[in-house]
């Protein structure tokens, strides 16, 4: 095929001469790599090193989870804790991902026929809103669904190329590392394909192949999570789950905000959807996307019309908006093409132009380095948590159980029982699996936010609980709490029980 002016051009450029992988990588690493921790890291690392020395704190409520997703990835996560602190591992396995990311995306870039710096350009605005709503994301921290999103890019280039049973293949292998994200995806090839007006006889066996390969896997996950004992209480359960624990994730549209601020991605889903009927795009892969675009969307408009049927949390507990960034990943391909194909610039202006998104990406992705920019640096919250941990280590007993109120449970302290080698009352992070799990760890919530408004309190439930230390993020006067303050900074206070 006879090279476009802009590939002519764009080709003489020096930077052209390294390999796009390389760019790809790059980008992705002054966007998020660093040294610090984010709360799911620090949640689930503590976990893994957990389920790979199920000695080291026993008896922890907060850590009696049971793997079941994440069986690779705490596996992967624990052997790399024997060797490595929270921050190296962060650092090493986010390194290694955006690597092994760079190469399908490539592949991808170059099938859609996306040079370059309008690819980088793309990445870059996806790094900024990497999704629809329900605050997914595909680049951040290391988790099981990243390992996920691996074998999904190569399962795209697979579609792109009409191996659908490869891309099968490869979506239950990203089953296997996180069962909703590699679920979901393939519920939406499964759309897709459906939309290409596949026969009948190959959408059956592209559906064998994908649960020949996932079935022992999701089996597995089904006999512990439907298994174990359901208990009736008010509120259930799935309410607590969905409704309490993880509403920003599963129910965005009962955020305050979400029909003032998020309204026009839900306008956006619905627009592309004319894309089906009236492909913009006329080559293969161009309509491949375009279907891709509607497919995904349509997963998500289900999922939204579900928020507002589930009341219970039955089925909004799986996650249905899962495939928020996938698709708006979609959408950003389906557009760039789009501007490719009817956006004609002169001959004479190409080069201006290249030198214009050359600005463009520089100045996106400066706003993603400056965002990045803080995790390279000690918060002053951050070394008062530090002297807080030395306190704990030196001055406390292994055994000694520790209760934080009035910290913001999404993102403080979430790593303090790897870090000081103590147990606490609760996690909030730290939900577990289970009806009976559940309720207790909902029980456990109520009581200690009981506290914030009446410390008093604290001397009947650290009788309950064998705690030993109230930690508050002020201080607390006399008339509320009476025992005796044994450490202090800006940020902790710690009280010890009379």
């Amino acid at each position: 095929m006879e090279k476009t002016v802009d590939h002519e051009v764009l080709s003489k450029h020096p930077f052209h001469s390294i390999p796009m992988w390389c760019w790809i990588f790059l980008l992705s690493a002054v966007n998020f790599l660093s040294f610090e921790t984010w709360p799911n890291e620090e949640n689930n690392f503590t976990m893994a090193r957990h389920f790979l020395d199920n000695s080291w704190l026993a008896d922890s409520f907060s850590l009696q989870q049971w793997p079941g997703t994440n069986f690779i990835y705490w596996s992967i996560a624990g052997v790399g804790l024997k060797f490595l602190s929270f921050g190296q591992l962060a650092f090493w396995t986010r390194l290694i991902n955006y690597l092994l990311y760079a190469f399908p995306l490539e592949r991808i870039f170059r099938k859609l026929n996306i040079p370059l710096l309008p690819a980088l350009l793309l990445l870059q605005v996806f790094f900024l809103k990497q999704e629809y709503l329900a605050g997914e994301w595909i680049w951040k921290g290391f988790e099981g669904k990243t390992l996920a999103y691996l074998f999904i890019f190569w399962s795209i280039d697979s579609v792109l190329d009409s191996r659908y049973y490869k891309a099968a293949v490869l979506a239950a292998l990203a089953t296997y590392c996180h069962v909703l994200v590699g679920g979901w995806y393939f519920a939406g090839v499964g759309l897709f394909l459906l939309f290409q007006r596949t026969p009948f006889k190959s959408l059956v066996l592209i559906a064998a192949t994908y649960t020949a390969i996932a079935a022992p896997f999701v089996g597995y996950l089904a006999l512990n999570l439907f298994g174990g004992e359901s208990v009736q209480s008010d509120p259930p359960a799935d309410w607590i789950y969905v409704f309490y624990r993880n509403l920003h994730h599963l129910v965005p549209t009962m955020k305050d905000h979400f029909w003032e601020h998020e309204w026009p991605f839900v306008a956006i889903i619905v627009i592309s959807l004319i894309l089906l009927y009236r492909p913009v795009l006329k080559d293969e892969r161009g309509i491949k996307i375009s279907r891709l675009v509607v497919a995904f969307n349509v997963l998500l408009i289900g999922g939204l019309i579900l928020t507002y049927v589930d009341s219970k949390g039955t089925f909004l507990k799986i996650y249905v908006l899962r495939m928020s960034s996938l698709a708006l990943f979609f959408e950003l391909l389906w557009l760039t093409m789009v501007l490719r194909t009817f956006v004609k610039i002169p001959d004479a202006r190409k080069r201006v132009a290249l030198i214009a998104l050359a600005v463009l990406l520089v100045i996106a992705a400066g706003a993603g380095v400056n965002k990045n920019i803080p995790d390279w640096t000690e918060s002053k919250s951050e070394a008062a948590y530090r002297e807080f941990i030395d306190f704990a280590k030196q001055s406390t007993a292994e055994g000694e159980k520790f209760c934080f109120i009035g910290y913001n449970d999404k993102n403080e302290n979430v790593r303090f029982i790897h870090d000081g080698n103590r147990d606490r009352l609760v996690s909030y992070k730290m939900v577990p699996e289970g009806d009976v799990a559940i309720l207790e760890w909902y029980n456990r919530i109520l009581q200690r936010d009981a506290l914030a408004a009446d410390p008093l309190k604290f001397a009947l439930l650290s009788a309950k609980y064998e705690l030993s230390y109230l930690v508050s993020k002020n201080r607390l006067s006399t008339t509320d709490y009476d025992g005796e303050l044994i450490y202090e900074n800006p940020f902790y206070f710690v009280y010890k029980v009379p």
